[in-house]
């Protein structure tokens, strides 16, 4: 996630979650780490992103920085990224390509902040690694009012961790979002957490990362991808996801329809 201050230029990624807590481990299988490849020798947590197909997975579009889909790789299984004790349930998966989508453009907020990518090989699927569900075709939940959870790496309370920490939120509606954002349009894509319908609040290092909200059924879906937040950080304005549903049928054609 982007952290924004009165100008729409002056970005810095969702990092941790704030008054959050550390889940258990595997409590989020469907979590990925983001990575770039340094100096050839060394990779950096750039993003979270999230597993929906064996093959494939979303994250944030501002994320990525080079052209080269060979850059990148996913890790799963990840409970903790600083001093990765390498556990025998993590996967490792070179990106094969990734997709912005078209009408993302870069900076500012009122983008279309989404990407999809392909990973080279499948995850193998396991109580560490299990894709996320999907809001079905056709719905334009908001879910408004829900006990949603969001979940990220990096900056908690006490400072870097690189522990997962976790923390909830009831999204709120459009017109409440853009009241707040008083410096920007919040448009249909984008879904809001934060104000008085939370506890915690995500902060900035951390784009990609997911929002996942009940369905009518009580079964937990993707809602949101972190696309930006105030900075610096707080309760408000609200935190600001790429709303899923308002996607899904972009999802389905870049997919193949693997997922739909």
């Amino acid at each position: 996630i982007r952290s924004l201050d009165v100008h729409p230029a002056k970005f810095h990624n969702i990092y941790a979650i704030k008054n959050g807590r550390e889940p258990s481990v595997g409590k989020y299988p469907h979590l990925l780490s983001l990575q770039e490849e340094v100096f050839l020798v060394n990779s950096l947590h750039v993003c979270s992103a999230v597993l929906i197909h064996p093959q494939w997975a979303l994250s944030s579009a501002h994320c990525f920085r080079e052209s080269e889909s060979n850059m990148y790789h996913v890790m799963s299984g990840v409970h903790q990224l600083l001093d990765n004790l390498g556990e025998e349930w993590e996967q490792d998966i070179e990106v094969s390509n990734y997709t912005l989508h078209k009408d993302y453009i870069g900076g500012g907020a009122n983008n279309h902040d989404i990407a999809i990518i392909r990973l080279a090989i499948p995850a193998r699927i396991d109580n560490y690694t299990t894709p996320v569900v999907l809001p079905p075709l056709g719905t334009s939940e908001q879910y408004v009012g829900r006990n949603c959870s969001m979940v990220g790496w990096g900056d908690g309370d006490n400072g870097a961790t690189g522990l997962i920490h976790e923390g909830y939120s009831a999204p709120m509606t459009s017109q409440q979002c853009d009241q707040q954002w008083t410096n920007l349009n919040i448009r249909e894509w984008h879904l809001c957490t934060g104000g008085d319908n939370t506890t915690a609040y995500p902060c900035s290092g951390d784009g990609g990362s997911p929002l996942t909200c009940p369905d009518d059924s009580g079964n937990l879906v993707l809602a949101g991808l972190g696309s930006f937040t105030p900075y610096p950080c707080s309760f408000y304005p609200p935190a600001v996801f790429t709303r899923i549903t308002y996607y899904r049928d972009w999802i389905c054609d870049v997919t193949y329809r693997d997922v739909c």
